[in-house]
């Protein structure tokens, strides 16, 4: 390396322009130009300035030691690079196989759980992530450089480009239809297979599924989804046979969890629509049943006839066919009643105009014998638990909680999947001396419940309907 070059590399290396070089050393910068470019030489003294501004020798800034000792530099850096990059690749790559094998080892866990993950292109994703983090690493470790390692590197973009759009492929026939609630906190899937069997599936942290529960018909077309609250989404879907029929998803929770809360006795009372164009809506739920007027309509639902859905929504049913759908708004005088369509529909707002206050606390008058009837539905209640499930061994022990409501605590049992249940005989006081009792299965640890058997009790004529 010539001086002109060193003068160069020197001041490259300190960072320094011609200009400041110039002024450290008491010349122009067009001095310091010629010295680089070799049209000029420093004068002695200037020499050994320049070598004491460095911290170098002056005989190793005109001999090659300087040479050498830059090249050393160099190849030290290079050295030092390489060995960052081949640590970081073994790292990169140590990582990818890490992370495969535990998502490898969540995906059999959820499998195992019947669970599965909400969007079927999460695995490709997660495979297409890996795998490119694989290849990353490698290309790091890797020292020749070449055609070998552009043909790696296009195959390695082909494997991860084929692993999303399987992905994609993946999601599209998966047949899983998504749904978010307005206020972003609910997400309800609903899988369909090409026989038109649906399925709903209760979503965990929106990543992870299980199903809920199967519909008992098969959906000829898509279902229609309506959020009638925040936490309320009826689904309406045609079966083959060309009927309209109804599920309600419900996330949230209107009663407490101790009471599981039948949503019929919630509704208890007289309650007038409000708004526009709601002129002599009304509805009124007594120990009859359940009465919607409004316009021209008037009907009156018994109550075998409105179908529980948790503890915040009811479906009013003709035949067994629903027409109406009623949700319990999260303030407790409000409730939404929508009709039952698989066109455009808007929920009608009521409000409470009207609350018996004899469902407020239990009746403890002479006019009927208590025990008799907790005894009776005891009795009632054990013959049906025995007979549809089962158990191993029977408890029954009840109490009523603050606002009238009796629970005969019935057990739990678990079912060939793992997944155990509570049974609960639920007792509402609706009007005098009628009660109506539910025997419900409800998801352990969850709000989920499904109704086994539901009757009304006259506690004056011993009779059940």
């Amino acid at each position: 390396m010539t001086l002109c070059e060193k003068l160069y590399e020197l001041r490259k290396k300190n960072s320094l322009t011609q200009e400041e070089f110039g002024e450290r050393m008491g010349v122009s910068r067009q001095a310091v130009s010629k010295w680089e470019t070799g049209t000029a030489m420093p004068d002695t003294d200037k020499l050994i300035q320049i070598a004491k501004f460095y911290n170098i020798t002056l005989d190793s800034l005109l001999n090659d030691e300087a040479d050498t000792a830059l090249q050393k530099e160099e190849v030290k850096s290079a050295e030092s690079t390489k060995t960052a990059k081949a640590v970081l690749g073994t790292c990169v790559m140590t990582l990818s196989v890490i992370f495969g094998a535990v998502f490898a080892l969540g995906a059999a866990f959820l499998k195992s759980k019947n669970a599965e993950f909400t969007f079927d292109i999460t695995v490709y994703i997660a495979a297409a992530v890996l795998i490119a983090m694989f290849f990353g690493g490698m290309f790091l470790i890797m020292k020749k450089k070449g055609r070998a390692v552009l043909i790696a590197k296009a195959a390695a973009i082909l494997i991860v480009l084929t692993a999303l759009l399987a992905g994609v492929i993946a999601q599209i026939q998966s047949g899983k239809t998504y749904s978010l609630s307005p206020d972003k906190n609910y997400l309800l899937v609903l899988k369909t297979d090409k026989n038109g069997q649906t399925d709903l599936y209760r979503t965990y942290y929106a990543f992870v599924c299980r199903q809920k529960t199967q519909f008992p018909y098969t959906v000829a077309k898509k279902p229609k989804l309506q959020w009638l609250t925040d936490d309320i989404c009826a689904v309406t879907y045609l079966s083959q046979d060309g009927k309209t029929h109804q599920y309600v998803a419900t996330y949230g929770n209107r009663g407490s969890a101790i009471s599981y809360d039948d949503p019929r006795s919630a509704i208890y009372g007289e309650w007038t629509a409000e708004g526009e164009n709601t002129p002599g809506w009304a509805l009124t739920a007594n120990s009859e049943g359940i009465k919607l007027v409004g316009g021209d309509y008037s009907h009156v639902f018994s109550y075998s006839d409105c179908i529980p859905f948790g503890t915040s929504a009811v479906v009013l049913c003709v035949r067994g066919y629903p027409k109406w759908t009623v949700c319990i708004e999260e303030q407790a005088n409000e409730i939404s009643v929508c009709k039952v369509d698989t066109g455009k529909t808007a929920p009608l707002k009521f409000i409470k105009t009207s609350d018996n206050a004899e469902t407020a606390e239990p009746d403890t008058s002479e006019e009927y014998d208590g025990e008799q009837i907790e005894k009776n539905t005891a009795e009632f209640a054990k013959e049906i638990y025995e007979q549809k499930l089962k158990p191993e061994g029977f408890s029954y022990e009840e109490n009523y909680d603050a606002r009238g409501h009796l629970r005969a605590d019935l057990g739990n049992k678990t079912d060939e999947n793992g997944n155990e249940y509570s049974y609960y005989l639920s007792i509402y006081k609706i009007d005098g001396s009628k009660y109506i009792y539910n025997l419900l299965k409800a998801s352990n640890g969850t709000y989920d419940t499904e109704t086994l058997k539901s009757f009304c009790f006259d506690a004056q004529t011993n009779q059940i309907s």
